[in-house]
Parts: structure tokens; sequence; C-alpha cells
């Protein structure tokens, strides 16, 4: 309920905009507003890290089959994979597995 009042404000504000494929846009603003503020509470390489998971997650491996969905997430994975995250073990494993699931794309 929490998540649904706050996107409401948001978007009464047009901090955030919802497309036609039901994702949002986030403001330039509210990107640097946010990024500051993770920057501030020293939490930035944590939510780095947590981000590059989700991307991952949800990035197939690049065929025929998953085209349309790795080249509409492919700007989300650039983002991702710029940003330092803790150095751990396991964000060093997503980074190459996002890293080979978008070479597929491109050797596709």
């Amino acid at each position: 309920m929490q998540l649904v009042k706050a996107l409401g404000v948001l978007k009464a504000f047009l901090f955030i905009t919802e497309d036609k494929d039901h994702g949002f846009n986030m403001h330039r603003l509210m990107q640097l507003v946010t990024w500051k503020w993770f920057s501030k509470k020293d939490r930035i390489h944590q939510f780095a890290e947590q981000v590059l998971l989700v991307v991952l997650h949800n990035y197939p491996y690049g065929n025929y089959e998953n085209q349309a969905i790795c080249s509409a997430y492919l700007p989300q994975a650039y983002a991702v994979l710029k940003f330092k995250g803790t150095g751990s073990r396991d964000e060093r494993l997503a980074r190459a597995a996002l890293l080979h699931c978008a070479a597929g794309f491109f050797d596709y």
C-alpha cells in the first residue's frame, strides 16, 4: 500500500511517468536527488550491487527469441555495468553473467 501511495505522489508531481508498457520513467532531477541521497548515506555501492542483480535476473541471453527484450533492456544493462558495487564475489559473477548475456545479443 505504501508503494502505491508513493508512486501516486511521484506521478502527481510528474517526477515519474508510466509508459504504455506499464514501465516507469524517472525525471532526471529525481534521479539526481536519489543518487545524492544514496551517496550521502554511503549506500551507493550496496545499491549498485542490488540493481546489477535485478537487471541480470531480467536480462535473458541474447538470441532470436529474446531479441526484443534484450534490445529494450540494453540501456539498463549499460547503466548498471558502469557503476562499482561492493566488489564482492557475487557482484563479479553477476557482472560477468550480464556481460555474457549482452554479448550473446550482440553476437546474434
